[in-house]
């Protein structure tokens, strides 16, 4: 009896329903399920935690701010559409994609790589670094053009940018008076070029350093690229190297190898680092300091004159420190005196999107750690 109650109740409700509402579900009646909505629209991609970081700027991208930049700006390279500076975070204008997977900084220009393989550009192109086909700074970004295939990495030297491609074709673009594109010529190219395949072969990762390409081929050996390298690197064991981040501001650089020692040369001091984190985003150098991580956590050496190492002094360090109030990173980026990492608060038992926070510190001459002054800082400190 009470099964055939709650059919009769139903049916009821339904039926009354159906009469007060002037109209009447001949499938509802029957005792038939209507069909299922359809699927929603698959979210796009979520937007990582990343951040970049130039001469006098700074940009990173996270899922609560989206792309933004701040500091120096007279190139263009902020990309707000303007050429002022900004002391705190401004959204870029109106980029081409958000479903951003890299950003990497030259001296003064920037660029973002996307999901889907394509690059897009802004700031300084004097010598044709942004690749839109002029010489013209963008203050607003600007699609890479030349490149043939899916881009799977990109690096920013001082003033040239390169692409590696799912292929293992690289293409580079900007400026070639030392021969760092590689395309056989020391001619700028304002669209990407791709190299000479019998110059540069066998790549796993690429670095773009300040006047050479420097790179890892997949067998482990560590190179230069160009046609006179500034500063010969020697002494590296061959089948050792994994990681690589070159120096955009001086000649010199560093890689960590397999057994997580990291080793740097020319304008940065080797400091005696044993027990690196083997991830590409936790090794950056900038202009006479780097930064990575270790069993200790974010650590940074070299020049502190501006106070970019973050261990509260303004005291430069042949070691590596610890840099105060680190956490859980999700990138890093070392620019010419200042230092910016994202830091990534994890998801909680219910579930929440997780959100990014940037800090900087260092040199602020222009904006670029964000904080609303003009002042150096030597701990980090939250971009506003």
């Amino acid at each position: 009896m009470k099964k055939k109650w709650v059919t009769y109740t139903v049916f009821t409700i339904v039926l009354t329903l159906g009469l007060v509402g002037g109209s009447w579900s001949t499938s509802l009646a029957q005792g038939t399920i209507p069909p299922a909505p359809p699927a929603p629209e698959p979210a796009p991609p979520l937007i990582g935690a990343i951040v970049t970081a130039g001469i006098g700027h700074s940009c990173s991208i996270t899922p609560t701010t989206g792309l933004r930049c701040w500091g120096l700006n007279d190139s263009g390279q902020v990309g707000d559409a303007t050429f002022e500076d900004k002391l705190v975070s401004t959204p870029v204008e109106d980029p081409p994609a958000l479903d951003i997977v890299d950003l990497q900084s030259g001296i003064k220009h920037t660029c973002a790589l996307t999901s889907g393989g394509r690059v897009f550009c802004w700031g300084l192109n004097d010598k044709g670094q942004i690749g839109d086909g002029t010489n013209e700074n963008r203050n607003t970004p600007v699609w890479v053009e030349g490149i043939a295939g899916v881009v799977e990495e990109i690096s920013a030297g001082a003033k040239f940018t390169c692409a590696k491609t799912t292929a293992d074709r690289i293409f580079c673009w900007g400026e070639n008076n030392a021969g760092q594109l590689n395309d056989g010529t020391t001619e700028d190219k304002n669209v990407a070029t791709q190299v000479d395949y019998d110059l540069v072969d066998n790549v796993l990762q690429l670095s773009g350093g300040m006047r050479e390409l420097q790179g890892i081929t997949f067998n482990g050996v560590f190179n230069f690229w160009n046609l006179e390298p500034q500063i010969p690197v020697t002494g590296l064991e061959e089948l050792e190297h994994r990681i690589l981040s070159a120096d955009r501001f001086f000649e010199g650089g560093c890689q960590t190898t397999k057994d997580k020692e990291v080793e740097c040369w020319g304008a940065i001091v080797d400091a005696d680092v044993t027990d690196a984190t083997l991830d590409k985003r936790f090794l950056d150098s900038g202009g006479g300091h780097a930064c990575t991580i270790d069993a200790r956590g974010l650590v940074c050496w070299g020049n502190n004159s501006d106070g970019q190492l973050g261990d509260e002094s303004f005291v430069d360090s042949e070691d590596a420190v610890v840099v105060v109030e680190a956490g859980d990173i999700a990138d890093l980026a070392a620019g010419l005196n200042h230092t910016c990492v994202v830091y990534t608060k994890r998801p909680d038992a219910s579930g929440e999107v997780p959100y990014s926070l940037t800090k900087c510190w260092g040199d602020n001459t222009y904006g670029q750690v964000g904080n609303n002054t003009l002042e150096d800082v030597n701990k980090p400190v939250y971009v506003h």
